[in-house]
């Protein structure tokens, strides 16, 4: 096992704290409570900046979409962490760094797989 339980529990309190936080968000928006509906009620725009706000909204709406995304990768990943698989490059089964899983603990590929999927788009 190349993460130690004391690693394990540190990522499993990382991506618990980020998930909250995603939800969180995700929350708001569905309520329609979006960041760029604040920002308009907190400085009264005017009639002019309609279109930029309909615009804002498409930001918005993409934004929902990647929160989405990585809401449901952490949700995996928090299910995998104790896992022994968990930390294995899915591509060439080597070990995924500690570091690397810090910075994005859904992560299911090393960083040298990650580039070659990269290259490969």
């Amino acid at each position: 096992m190349h993460l130690t339980q004391s690693q394990r529990e540190e990522l499993t309190s990382a991506i618990q704290i980020r998930l909250s936080k995603l939800e969180s968000q995700l929350e708001l928006r569905r309520r329609g409570l979006t960041t760029v509906d604040q920002a308009y009620d907190e400085k009264d725009q005017e009639a002019d900046d309609a279109c930029q706000h309909g615009g804002d909204h498409e930001v918005e709406a993409a934004q929902s979409d990647i929160d989405q995304k990585e809401f449901d990768a952490l949700s995996n990943a928090l299910q995998r962490v104790l896992t022994p698989e968990y930390g294995l490059c899915v591509d060439c089964g080597q070990f995924i760094t500690f570091s690397r899983l810090k910075v994005e603990p859904q992560s299911t590929c090393c960083l040298a797989c990650e580039k070659l999927r990269e290259r490969k788009m």
